[in-house]
């Protein structure tokens, strides 16, 4: 017997269909979880209220996985050297009033990435 001979409805998600694997909904937003290169997952949001919009992302970062493109990498914030910062900020705080106390750290700036420095480094740097 099937539900339209009983006349009784199907409980559920009511009117949307299948969605693909690896798609979800958090509130109102959807959301998309893939395998990327590297063989870890991925969780991203689609930004989109829409179904069919998260359906396309899901797509074209699966499609991106196949070709070997790191979709993640765009993301990713470049690495940056301590003393690269240090002249960006010393071009940038010239103009400021009191410049002449707040140089005092880039006299001797360490010379390592950020990523990899500590609070104790700056300290060190400033004495």
């Amino acid at each position: 017997m099937t539900t339209e001979a009983t006349g009784q409805q199907k409980r559920g998600r009511k009117g949307q269909g299948k969605t693909l694997p690896g798609l979800y909904k958090r509130g109102n937003v959807w959301w998309i979880r893939y395998t990327g290169p590297d063989g870890r997952q991925r969780f991203e949001t689609s930004r989109s209220t829409s179904r069919k919009g998260a359906d396309a992302l899901l797509i074209l970062r699966k499609k991106q996985v196949m070709e070997g493109i790191n979709p993640v990498a765009e993301h990713q914030l470049k690495s940056y050297l301590f003393t690269e910062l240090a002249d960006q900020y010393d071009a940038w705080a010239i103009r400021q009033r009191a410049y002449h106390t707040s140089k005092e750290i880039l006299y001797h700036p360490p010379t390592c990435s950020l990523r990899s420095m500590c609070s104790q480094e700056l300290d060190c740097a400033d004495g």
